[in-house]
């Protein structure tokens, strides 16, 4: 009941898939000693780690959706081993609603599912089309993240769309968070459609959730280039004029971030020694303060904000991410 067809725990939370795994793994050690076969734990097993490896970044630590933080890698480490399953990442987990796209040193991991379920969505985030980038080791696009602390209002902050990152009208979220933790209105429709040729790689993705209250439908397409130094997007909205937005790429706090003099471009510099470009047309870009809870305490960062109104066609935001060949390669 908990597990979907593809492995991924219908919390759509990868520490969640974490404990669960590691939950599965001590009974079957437990089941093993007094000589049971249990094969529905097995192929549990074999379904969920998967599903696991596609939620791993460079670092070896875990991507942050629906309330996760990024975990122990050593502790990661240790349930794949324990689990004995082989099978590597996916590209994709259509019942799971994720999507990988890798190429050289970059991956790139979205957010392409429904919300979570009744019964599975008290700590679900509104992070819909949202996506996190890493290179290497290092990570450099990210979303906030799930917070542990004794404070209700953060952990609301954290489960707004605005916590992640990706196009957000209003500031409002795309999902509703109603006052007892549970969602309510979501999209009837959320969509992707995955295309890979020559190395070359498209995810295109929509959701209706800002249609009820802005009259507005929402599109994400991704590309990543072969060499994996290449990262474009475009956000559309279809719908209603007049409407504020706001493209939202929160950093990783290693990440350090400055405006060209025109405010034309964003140089990130990764702790690695690697930089990117992130150059947009559609939209005015600015800095802001941001803060990252992925490693299970608060820490300040910052964000690259493309904001801007939409006209009577809507609005068309593209952007690109590239990394400089001149900089080292990187961690």
């Amino acid at each position: 009941r908990q597990i979907l067809p593809d492995g991924g725990h219908r919390t759509r939370n990868p520490s969640v898939q974490l404990e669960v795994l590691r939950d599965l793994i001590d009974i079957r050690a437990a089941l093993r000693a007094a000589r049971i076969e249990a094969p529905a734990v097995q192929n549990a097993i074999e379904r969920m780690a998967p599903i696991l490896r596609l939620f791993r970044h460079g670092d070896r630590r875990l991507a942050l959706f629906n309330n996760s933080i990024e975990e122990d890698g050593v502790l990661v480490d240790l349930v794949l081993t324990r689990s004995e399953a082989k099978e590597r990442a996916p590209a994709q987990a259509p019942d799971s609603g994720f999507q990988r796209l890798q190429a050289g040193q970059s991956l790139v991991i979205v957010d392409t599912g429904k919300p979570p379920a009744r019964d599975f969505d008290r700590e679900a985030h509104a992070g819909m089309l949202s996506f996190e980038l890493s290179q290497g080791r290092d990570r450099i696009i990210v979303n906030c993240g799930g917070y542990r602390g004794p404070k209700p209002a953060w952990h609301k902050i954290a489960r707004a769309s605005a916590a992640h990152s990706v196009l957000v009208v209003g500031d409002t979220n795309a999902v509703e968070i109603q006052a007892d933790g549970s969602l309510g209105h979501a999209p009837d429709t959320v969509h992707c459609e995955r295309a890979e040729e020559h190395g070359h790689q498209w995810i295109a993705a929509t959701h209706d959730g800002y249609q009820p209250r802005f009259g507005l439908s929402y599109s994400r397409e991704l590309y990543l280039a072969p060499d994996g130094d290449d990262l474009r997007g475009e956000d559309r909205l279809t719908g209603r004029a007049g409407e504020p937005f706001a493209v939202r790429f929160h950093l990783h706090p290693a990440v350090e971030a400055s405006l060209a003099a025109d405010n034309s471009a964003a140089v990130l510099r990764l702790p690695g020694g690697a930089v990117w470009q992130l150059r947009v047309a559609g939209a005015e870009m600015s800095l802001g303060e941001s803060v990252y809870l992925g490693s299970g305490e608060a820490k300040k960062t910052q964000q690259v904000v493309l904001s801007g109104t939409t006209g009577p066609d809507g609005a068309v935001v593209r952007w690109a991410l590239r990394r400089d060949p001149k900089a080292p390669q990187g961690a």
